[in-house]
This record gives C-alpha cells, sequence and structure tokens, in this order.
C-alpha cells in the first residue's frame, strides 16, 4: 500500500504568463534547493517566512517555478516527507498539513 502524499505545499493564486507561484514548508538549511536541483528544476525563492515559533526548525518559503516546470516541482514536493524523516525531522508531516491547512483556510477568507 502507497503512502499517501503529505501537504506540504500551497499553490498560490497570483502567477503570470510565464510564472507560478507556490508555499512550501522547508527547513532553515534550506533543503528544498537540494530536492529541486535533483528534479532538474530552475526555481527562485521569492520569500521566505519564520512561522512565530522560536523552536521551530521550520520556515514557510515562497518559490516561483515556470508554468512548464509545475508539474515536475510538484513531484519534487513529493520527495520532501521521506528526505525530512531521513535527516531527523519526524513531526514534518504533520506540522507542514496543519501550516499548509493554516494558510488554506486564510486564502478562501481573503485574507
Amino acid at each position: 500500500m502507497e503512502k499517501e502524499m503529505v501537504k506540504n505545499y500551497l499553490k498560490l493564486k497570483k502567477s503570470n504568463a510565464l510564472y507560478s507561484y507556490f508555499y512550501y514548508l522547508d527547513i532553515w538549511d534550506r533543503m528544498g534547493d537540494r530536492i529541486f536541483a535533483s528534479h532538474g528544476l530552475n526555481v527562485k525563492i521569492t520569500d521566505d517566512y519564520g512561522l512565530g515559533e522560536e523552536d521551530t526548525q521550520y520556515q514557510l518559503a515562497e518559490v516561483r517555478v515556470r508554468k512548464k516546470d509545475e508539474e515536475e516541482l510538484i513531484k519534487a514536493f513529493s520527495d520532501f516527507s521521506n528526505k525530512m524523516l531521513l535527516t531527523g525531522h519526524t513531526d514534518y508531516d504533520e506540522y507542514s498539513e496543519g501550516i499548509i491547512k493554516f494558510f488554506e483556510e486564510d486564502m478562501k477568507l481573503g485574507k
């Protein structure tokens, strides 16, 4: 039985003709950079946010990717769960689902 993918990203409503934007949960030393490179992706981190919790090792990052690479980016997001677990971030799945759900609700409310 295959494990269901953890929801660790959120596609943002803003976009333009060339790019799409996403939020995703990463660690402060940017594991995402290595994961994206392993997928041959050229992404740009446009912003990152501390989560207001001093003891957290996570940050919310905003990334810009060419629209043609969106599908590969989503595949790359699916690698995060295993990579985080292998590096000792055992609460990543639970934490990321909570944060992404929070931001999804905010977007629905138009905040």
